[in-house]
């Protein structure tokens, strides 16, 4: 099957070299195939830094040009229910509120 983002995964992994026999597959249907020329990216990494170059220039190849990245919002959800909270933490200095400002 294709790969579901786990709330607990590292979005970074979805744009770089683990997937890209994914991208190269992918990518062309997509971008060659059925002409767009726009991709809803989701997860998007909100944390750290990494080399994405490689996935932007499959993009590129293909005629993808735009982009929408997506703030997942099931990972805090997923540590609401593990905390045994009613709602997720809101409050300027949480995750959820910090990782936001990032995206």
């Amino acid at each position: 099957g294709e790969p579901y983002a786990h709330p607990q995964s590292d979005p970074l992994d979805y744009y770089q070299r683990t997937y890209s026999h994914m991208h190269r597959r992918d990518l062309p249907l997509i971008g060659e195939q059925a002409g767009a020329d726009t991709l809803s990216l989701w997860p998007w990494p909100t944390k750290g830094q990494s080399d994405r170059s490689e996935f932007f220039d499959e993009m590129r190849k293909t005629g993808i040009c735009k982009m929408i990245p997506t703030f997942n919002l099931a990972k805090y959800y997923a540590d609401m229910l593990r905390m045994g909270e009613k709602k997720p933490r809101t409050d300027p200095s949480s995750a959820f509120a910090v990782d936001f400002t990032r995206f």
